[in-house]
């Protein structure tokens, strides 16, 4: 249709033509547009999680009404849960009751674990439900503790009630071949103690395989976030076993670069394979009061619980010889497309295939470049489309991040699109298709010709982008190689098949951009419920790369100045929504934490402290400006874990509140002297002193400013036995379940030394409803609720220790 045209042709020759073109192409222009916007919905309707089944479902099925009725039998009168608390007791003793009913004889492992430098004295419940082969065993596991702050009826009590409700599935179906332990840990929100302690049972070594629930949101799919080092073995059994599998390769490797941690952080180190699903839509929830049962979407219970009963019956299916031969698999590369089906491929494969299709993708569009205007004459349109997408990605960032700036600068608030989140996402999204729609006016010419040309182009930056990640993030090459393949094959179509006319570029173009909304659609859906719209700005650069590939159909749409003039009133709209909606409402509520601290020291002092957390940039979530007669911001204090927390300080009245107690510690106060004639002269325990409680908190912070001396946790004595070994050694330490008769620190270092040691000792407790009378009209007019660590009481001391050669610690007061 199409021929070289000379350049001495006048230009209203040229006008004319291009006047027909546009005629001739608005009704498949139309049609196309039509198409993308149904294919957009329809990807978004089969990224919904499953209806929940009823309560009469069968008993071999796992059912959401059914783990939401034993939810209400184990957590119910909902409330905080910590460890430590007596509220974790009565939800222990109910949980055992559930698996006793079950006739699954549960036990209580209680133990003392660190990691790091946080200890605890936590207890893990496991059950066992016998298979005919016990030397196979799957572990189904869920931590049973909450935050200070929430109830945790998504992070994490849904969760255990489903692993009930799958043990009784599995019971109901018979016949497993092998052993399902299932493990209820304690203290993972504290430090993942619960886990630590685990690695220490005989059982750990025997574990074949681990499935780990969990959830950061109350909403969405149950997504595969890691699977070990051996990943091919869960990647293969979710692409033959799941019936709605919904993961990828680079979900892992996005997942350990944030600051989040699971207990399948400490199995996965350890050379376990496993899988380790969550769902983590609608972020505003976690970790306050508002994670109720009442808040959770139960489809995305019913899918988590789909996921572990499907896979769990796929891996006890497998005999020895096929999971030892999955399991010396290389490693793959895999996504979900639609989360009906796992696409994978060894990934040794990645980079042959992405330098096939990439010399495939140059000959083939130099082929059709030459066939529709010559490739030399156009070769100005091809390198304004490959320059386009980095620059429209520059740019788009840039003026969403200014419009976020602009809205907290006017607002005075760090987050304001809190409340009503998907108004500003709208903005950010339509002002990045917006860049990418002025910029193709700006640089496309108008013959479709061109267009063509400016489209080979931009597939030229999905060419590099594969190459670069197939050799250095080969987890994240799909998401080039799978959309090249196909437009690879539509070249082919224009190359050599005679029959397929320029008017049907637009149908090409937009079969070639089928596999790019498959893929960077919901990949797009994951980051924005990932991050919690903290900043809407991220989002733009997937958009980008998502519109990009429709630059003919978008060139003939912007044409038109009424259409550029009516988005940008769209975009003005949004805006000024955005400036006068509030910034919190009951369901979005501003996170606010308050902490009332008395320091008995020189210099006595009561203050209360107002905890704000920060967003991923540092800022603040809650205005200063609404935090009245405070001072501040002030550095965090050492023994508050909340990095990501600015601090308010306001002096307050006198309250009474008794600090830790510490006492020198004999090693024989407990049991009989006679029993341990190996510690008589032992001047190691000469230098052991006890920290109590006395007010019965459940956490402990201690910190020993000395350059010289080390703490040392000795293990609490049971039965009569002492260990000489430490738990823990270091110069800080969180303790949490702490029992009425401490714990026992010793002082490890040179004994002779002149300098004075400096104690620091806080103990924490959750704050009475009394306390919070001093803050209730602050609360009131934040409309927040607590976040993360929650409202705490917190007393504490410094001490000066003096070690004395002969006679052991002095404490002075």
């Amino acid at each position: 249709m199409y021929s070289d045209l000379p350049e001495k042709k006048i230009d209203g020759y040229l006008q004319s033509m291009v006047t027909v073109e546009k005629s001739n192409d608005r009704l498949p222009v139309f049609f196309c547009v039509v198409a993308i916007v149904v294919l957009v919905f329809l990807i978004s309707y089969m990224l919904q999680p499953p209806k929940p089944l009823p309560t009469d479902a069968s008993n071999t099925l796992f059912s959401a009404k059914r783990a939401q009725a034993i939810y209400k039998k184990i957590f119910f009168p909902e409330k905080p849960h910590p460890t430590g608390s007596l509220a974790q007791q009565d939800v222990r003793l109910r949980l055992v009751q559930q698996l006793d009913s079950l006739g699954l004889l549960p036990k209580v492992r209680i133990g003392e674990a660190c990691n790091g430098n946080r200890c605890g004295l936590v207890s893990n419940i496991l059950a066992v439900i016998p298979g005919k082969n016990s030397g196979k065993k799957i572990v189904l596991t869920a931590h049973y503790d909450s935050v200070n702050a929430s109830a945790g009826a998504a992070d994490n009590a849904i969760n255990v009630a489903s692993l009930v409700e799958v043990a009784k599935a599995l019971l109901h179906q018979g016949n497993l071949n092998g052993d399902i332990i299932l493990l209820f840990t304690d203290a993972e929100e504290q430090g993942l103690l619960g886990a630590s302690l685990f690695l220490e049972n005989p059982l750990f070594d025997a574990v074949d395989y681990i499935i780990n629930l969990e959830a950061r949101g109350n909403q969405g799919l149950s997504f595969l976030i890691e699977s070990g080092s051996n990943q091919a073995l869960t990647a293969l059994a979710a692409a033959k076993a799941l019936s709605r599998p919904a993961g990828n390769s680079i979900a892992p490797f996005i997942y350990t670069h944030l600051p989040n941690a699971s207990d399948m952080s400490i199995y996965l180190p350890k050379g376990k394979s496993g899988a380790h699903f969550a769902f983590f839509s609608n972020i505003y929830h976690y970790h306050t009061p508002l994670d109720s049962i009442d808040n959770i979407d139960l489809g995305s219970v019913q899918h988590q619980g789909n996921n572990v009963l499907e896979l769990v019956k796929y891996i006890d299916s497998l005999d020895e010889k096929s999971l030892n031969q999955t399991l010396n698999k290389e490693s793959l590369v895999y996504f979900d497309v639609l989360t009906r089906w796992i696409i994978h491929w060894d990934m040794k494969w990645t980079l042959p295939a992405m330098l096939l299709f990439g010399v495939a993708f140059i000959w083939l569009g130099i082929g059709v470049a030459q066939h529709y205007g010559g490739w030399r004459k156009q070769l100005s349109q091809i390198g304004l489309g490959f320059i386009c997408v980095p620059v429209a990605c520059i740019l788009a960032f840039a003026l969403t991040l200014s419009v976020e700036m602009l809205l907290k600068l006017i607002t005075k608030s760090a987050v304001p699109w809190s409340a009503y989140p998907y108004v500003t996402l709208s903005l950010q999204v339509i002002l990045a298709i917006f860049v990418v729609m002025l910029l193709v006016k700006k640089l496309i010419k108008s013959q479709r010709q061109s267009s063509l040309h400016f489209w080979l182009g931009i597939w030229g930056v999905y060419v590099v982008l594969g190459l670069i990640s197939s050799m250095m993030l080969a987890v994240a090459s799909y998401l080039f190689i799978v959309p090249l393949v196909v437009v690879v094959l539509c070249l082919a179509l224009l190359k050599f098949n005679s029959s397929v006319k320029t008017n049907n570029i637009y149908w090409l173009q937009v079969l070639c951009w089928v596999p790019v909304c498959l893929l960077w659609l919901p990949l797009t859906f994951w980051i924005v419920d990932g991050i919690g719209i903290m900043s809407c700005a991220i989002i733009t650069i997937p958009v980008v790369l998502l519109a990009m590939p429709l630059t003919v159909i978008i060139s003939q749409i912007v044409g038109s100045r009424g259409i550029i003039c009516s988005i940008a009133l769209v975009i003005s709209a949004l805006f000024v929504t955005a400036l006068y909606l509030p910034v919190n409402n009951k369901l979005h509520p501003g996170v606010l934490n308050h902490w009332v601290y008395q320091n008995e020291s020189e210099h006595f002092s009561r203050h209360y402290y107002a905890f704000v957390p920060m967003d991923l940039f540092g800022s603040e979530v809650i205005p200063p400006k609404l935090l009245k007669n405070v001072e501040g911001p002030s550095p965090t204090p050492d023994f508050i874990p909340a990095p990501w927390y600015q601090v308010f300080v306001k002096k307050r009245d006198v309250i009474n509140i008794k600090s830790p107690q510490l006492t020198p510690w004999n090693a024989f106060e407990s049991i009989e002297k006679s029993e341990h004639t190996d510690y008589k002269g032992n001047s190691s325990m000469l230098n052991t002193f006890r920290v109590k409680s006395r007010r019965q908190s459940p956490y402990l912070y201690i910190k020993l400013d000395s350059p010289h001396h080390q703490l040392a946790l000795m293990p609490s004595v049971v039965g009569g036995k002492i260990s000489v070994k430490p738990l823990w050694q270091g110069n800080e330490l969180y303790y949490v379940g702490l029992l009425p008769e401490g714990i026992v620190l010793n002082v490890k270092g040179p004994r002779h030394s002149s300098d004075k040691l400096t104690l620091t000792v806080v103990d924490l407790a959750p704050m009475r409803s009394s306390d919070k009378s001093a803050i209730s009209a602050l609360r009131n007019e934040l409309d927040a609720t607590p976040s993360g660590i929650g409202d705490l009481l917190a007393a504490g001391k410094q001490v000066r220790l003096s070690l004395k050669p002969e006679s052991g610690l002095e404490i002075i007061h």
